[in-house]
């Protein structure tokens, strides 16, 4: 195999002109191939970065042979093909699969919703909120009736806040007071007759998006319109603000009582006088006398915490606490008592140091399905989504047909259609030049083995076509990643390139070296004399303060050469020495 190398472009590294010419330079070439100047730049600055003798001559040269000789050896296992072994094609495509997934997730509009969650974060809101419960499949009838039932309270709560002789406080309580009453009498939520619909600070990605939204655009001291989620109709009002106090982990004794009950007060403030006044540490009495079995085996700790995400009684607790390892009070929650040690406290972070903790909890909520739902249209948008209603209508006719001649298939009525009999290549839709046929739709449909059966079959075929168009949509933009993203091909030669180094120096080299036990006791016999270690010695050093100090430690080490570090230790080392 015969190349040829261009030494002369080097010269262009050490004056950072990769990018001047308008076509890139070639730096070898090798039978038909071409490297060029900025592949090998690239490769070379991703394994050089920070080293002291990055862009020398020598680094570049020896970087270089390593470069072709790598080049080589792949080409040398394509062209034996090892890159159609199944068990190489399994590994990249489970890498692909891997990287098109994070990559996918990485999009823009994942990082707007991330943006949007960080800036909310900045702030915590306190609120109280009235809910009319209503099914997300409710009829349009149901709809209407709890829709004016939210007017009538929205209604109630603000005309009952109009107070023109009241300053705004007395307005703002007033209010307040108002959808508290109402809350209790009308909430749907359960928790409302305890709490009457006062829900404290809210924390955000800890309600569903659309309660976010009305939670951080509602004015201060005012109640939004009803909203809708999928729990129902809601009316909220915004107490107040603060600014986010970042987050805290906390350790906590806890004894088990009903709520309201005054039982055990006398042992946890006989437990908290022993820990303030030094008998027992906090640990020690966590294990003596704590009933929370999962806590308890670590000291009492808990996860870190944000405000609005704990028992409003223990949270105001826990941020009061200033120091870390000052100890409260005992307080009761509706679950016991508590006597809370702060272990540490933080801030909140920048947008990158909260990104992957935000990224997390967005990824497990409902509004990964927002997400989701934007990045299809964006899908659809970018690659000249075009539907053919004519077509699908044409399909849902058959189903149903099939449905009333075969009523007793309880797999569904699209499984009685025989697919290899007629044409069912009419396009649903299109993404660009690829059509998604009948034929398609059908084959999704087969699969599908989770619905109400007592679901009409128009709204299930609609549901799954929703489900077969947002399938199709992802597998379309996953198999043109390469075509769209430059990082996302070079991730993927790179990590093709190494599998199939890997494969051929596997088979080639290693794994025929360790069978030939003879052709290794040569090798090793005939260069055996070019390893061997230099004189060396091993050694220990002292640090001592003062000189006489140093010949003590000489003299007792001169003596007894045997002497264990830690009898010199124990006999010279403290702070004064």
């Amino acid at each position: 195999m015969l190349y040829r190398i261009f030494f002369l472009v080097l010269i262009v590294f050490l004056f950072g002109n990769i990018y001047s010419t308008e076509k890139d330079s070639v730096l070898f070439s090798f039978n038909d191939h071409k490297v060029s100047l900025s592949e090998f730049n690239k490769v070379y600055q991703k394994s050089n970065l920070g080293r002291d003798d990055a862009y020398s001559i020598e680094s570049l040269n020896e970087y270089l042979s390593l470069y072709i000789n790598f080049k080589l050896k792949v080409q040398e296992a394509l062209d034996t093909h090892f890159d159609t072994v199944p068990s190489v094609r399994s590994e990249i495509n489970k890498y692909r699969a891997q990287l098109s997934k994070s990559h996918m997730q990485s999009n823009n509009i994942y990082d707007e919703l991330m943006l949007e969650a960080y800036e909310r974060k900045k702030v915590i809101r306190d609120v109280s909120h009235v809910l009319i419960k209503l099914s997300p499949t409710a009829s349009s009838e149901d709809t209407s009736k709890a829709y004016a039932k939210a007017m009538d309270v929205y209604n109630k709560v603000k005309d009952g806040g109009k107070c023109f002789l009241c300053g705004k406080n007395k307005k703002n309580e007033k209010t307040r007071n108002i959808i508290s009453k109402l809350a209790f009498e009308l909430s749907d939520d359960p928790s409302a007759k305890k709490n009457k619909g006062y829900l404290g600070f809210v924390q955000v990605l800890n309600y569903v998006y659309n309660f976010e939204n009305a939670v951080y655009s509602t004015p201060l001291n005012n109640v939004s319109l009803p909203f809708r989620t999928r729990f129902g109709y809601h009316i909220i009002m915004v107490h107040e603000e603060d600014k986010n106090p970042g987050s805290v982990q906390t350790a906590h004794l806890f004894l088990q009582t009903k709520a309201g009950s005054s039982n055990k007060k006398e042992l946890i403030d006989k437990i908290y006088q022993s820990i303030n006044s030094g008998d027992i540490t906090f640990e020690d009495a966590v294990k003596k006398y704590s009933e929370d079995t999962q806590s308890k085996p670590n000291n009492g700790k808990l996860r870190w915490f944000s405000k609005g995400e704990m028992v409003a009684e223990y949270q105001d607790a826990s941020f009061a606490l200033k120091n870390k390892g000052e100890v409260s009070e005992p307080i009761q929650t509706r679950y016991g008592w508590h006597i809370i040690k702060l272990l540490d406290k933080k801030e909140l972070g920048g947008f990158e140091k909260e990104k992957s903790e935000i990224k997390q909890k967005l990824l497990k909520s409902a509004r990964r399905d927002l997400a989701q739902t934007r990045l299809i249209n964006q899908i659809k948008k970018e690659n000249n989504y075009k539907y053919y209603e004519i077509n699908y209508l044409e399909l849902e006719k058959k189903i149903l047909e099939a449905g009333i001649k075969d009523s007793l298939n309880l797999s569904g009525p699209w499984m009685s259609l025989d697919i290899s009999i007629g044409n069912w290549d009419k396009a649903l839709f299109n993404l660009n030049d690829r059509a998604f046929s009948q034929k398609d739709f059908l084959t999704f449909l087969r699969k599908q083995r989770r619905y109400k059966k007592t679901t009409p079959v128009n709204e299930l075929l609609k549901t799954f076509f929703a489900a077969f168009e947002e399938q199709s949509c992802l597998s379309y933009e996953e198999s043109i990643l390469e075509e769209k993203d430059p990082d996302f091909k070079a991730l993927m030669k790179e990590y093709h390139d190494g599998i199939l180094l890997f494969e051929i120096m596997d088979k080639k080299v290693w794994s025929k070296a360790v069978a030939d036990s003879s052709g290794l006791s040569g090798f090793y016999n005939n260069n055996k004399t070019k390893y061997l270690w230099e004189e060396r010695m091993h050694s220990k050093q002292y640090k001592c303060n003062k000189e006489s100090l140093a010949q003590e430690i000489y003299d007792e080490i001169k003596n007894n050469p045997s002497i264990a570090d830690s009898s010199v230790f124990k006999r010279f080392n403290n702070e004064s020495q």
